[in-house]
């Protein structure tokens, strides 16, 4: 690396350890990033733009993705932890809202405790999303005895709550909700 100092002299130095390109970000702006459009769901753009204004770091929408994917694999473990955490659970709710990406209506399935929650976004809705989120991830894993949520549904028999489904594992009690 080299570069030329305003009082003009030329200083070359070597990269430091873990530096593999003339660009990097470091932890706390990967960090910023996941978190503005993770947690505060900012669009990819708007967080690229707040980053440039506030720190004056030009990231590309691209280097954004990837900063959100290499989060997610990072996060693989904590998710299946989450996920079993769920299905050992005596009570959880498990939901699917529709929520729009990019002006198209996709799915947010969730399975939840009171201290936890798995999240997953599919295009669809129902068992078709379930079967695409593959394990350890899917509510159809996480629903005890593989149970999805057509099934558990076709239990409440439309809007009206269930008192006992014995046949749910660690369950001795539940109250199924079915909307359209």
């Amino acid at each position: 690396m080299e570069a030329r100092c305003a009082c003009g002299k030329v200083h070359r130095s070597d990269f430091p350890e873990g530096v593999t390109a003339t660009t990097q970000y470091g932890p706390r702006v990967q960090a910023t990033v996941v978190y503005l459009t993770q947690h505060h769901m900012l669009p990819i753009l708007r967080t690229t733009r707040i980053l440039r204004d506030t720190c004056g770091v030009t990231l590309s929408p691209g280097t954004v993705v990837r900063m959100i994917h290499t989060a997610a694999g990072n996060l693989a473990p904590t998710v299946a932890r989450i996920a079993d955490a769920v299905r050992e659970a005596h009570v959880a709710h498990f939901d699917e809202t529709g929520v729009r990406v990019a002006g198209k209506l996709h799915w947010l399935h969730t399975a939840a405790t009171p201290n936890m929650a798995w999240v997953g976004m599919h295009t669809r809705r129902g068992q078709e999303a379930l079967d695409a989120f593959g394990k350890p991830y899917s509510v159809w894993q996480i629903v005890p005895n593989g149970r999805g949520y057509r099934e558990l549904f076709e239990m409440a028999e439309g809007h009206r709550t269930v008192p006992s489904v014995d046949s749910i594992e660690h369950t001795n009690h539940s109250i199924i909700e079915y909307h359209e």
